[in-house]
């Protein structure tokens, strides 16, 4: 082989190897495992938490979901929340969510209250100072009132940024669910 095929022949292998990453590596940003449920854990003031879900178990597509809990909430109230995502394609039951903040710094989770007075204040970062949004403080309002808030979960690797739209990148998940503040 002469210098310029030796040459060819490394440029060629050097291209492809991005290509062969190993799916079993958490910050793989090309391997998506399906979130089939997300459960939302509410606590107030130090109280037990309240776990609420959203369950699709079989994923996007095919049978509706099995369970979409509405977020009751207290006026005038501070609440904590904690997301946790699963897959229940596999078994046993595999938690997502260490490998969504593993892959932080190419997810976000946009938490978007609509015709209820909710502040939202997400509280975990990625590994570059952005906001991540699994983990949030939620403010209610001194009005009762019914709406929806939207969860979701953008996969963004490369181009995530401090102030994104919701809509940049592809989602993960997006789910809405009825909330009433009493």
């Amino acid at each position: 082989m002469n210098l310029l095929q030796k040459l060819t022949a490394c440029i060629i292998c050097t291209a492809l190897l991005p290509a062969c990453k190993d799916t079993e590596n958490a910050n793989n940003e090309t391997e998506h495992e399906a979130i089939t449920t997300v459960e939302l854990l509410y606590s107030k003031n130090g109280a037990a938490a309240d776990t609420l879900y959203y369950d699709d178990p079989d994923g996007d597509g095919g049978n509706p979901p099995v369970q979409m809990d509405s977020i009751i909430l207290d006026t005038q109230t501070t609440y904590t929340l904690n997301i946790r995502l699963l897959n229940k394609t596999k078994n046993p039951v595999s938690d997502v969510t260490p490998t969504v903040v593993a892959q932080g710094t190419a997810h976000e989770m946009f938490i978007l209250p609509a015709g209820v007075p909710i502040t939202v204040n997400r509280t975990d970062k990625d590994a570059s100072g952005f906001n991540l949004g699994l983990n949030s403080i939620w403010i209610t309002g001194n009005t009762a009132a019914t709406g929806t808030v939207r969860f979701k979960l953008m996969h963004k690797p490369v181009i995530k940024g401090p102030n994104d739209s919701p809509d940049k990148g592809h989602s993960d998940v997006d789910i809405t669910l009825p909330v009433k503040l009493k």
